[in-house]
């Protein structure tokens, strides 16, 4: 994403925020400051298990506003890529 539209999509933190609780699903969001991609930025979805991560997918994409607010952020960046992480 363009440096420049880093303010914009933060704006969109709050919605996503909101839109995550009654999934009890934890977002943090993130920009690189030491790095040679200076036009990125993470956003991450934290989930209690693997069964919690299906069941709030399942809902993430079956929610409008939650679709709406990602066609927002597809106006400041491009999903370059993505991954899942858990502890084992």
């Amino acid at each position: 994403m363009p440096r420049k539209n880093l303010s914009k999509a933060m704006e969109l933190a709050p919605q996503l925020d909101e839109l995550m609780k009654p999934m009890d699903v934890g977002i943090g969001i993130g920009v690189p400051l030491l790095t040679d991609d200076q036009e990125m930025m993470g956003v991450i979805y934290r989930f209690n298990s693997m069964e919690h991560w299906g069941e709030s997918v399942d809902q993430m994409l079956e929610n409008e506003s939650f679709a709406n607010l990602i066609n927002s952020a597809n106006e400041f960046g491009t999903l370059r890529n993505s991954r899942l992480m858990t502890v084992v």
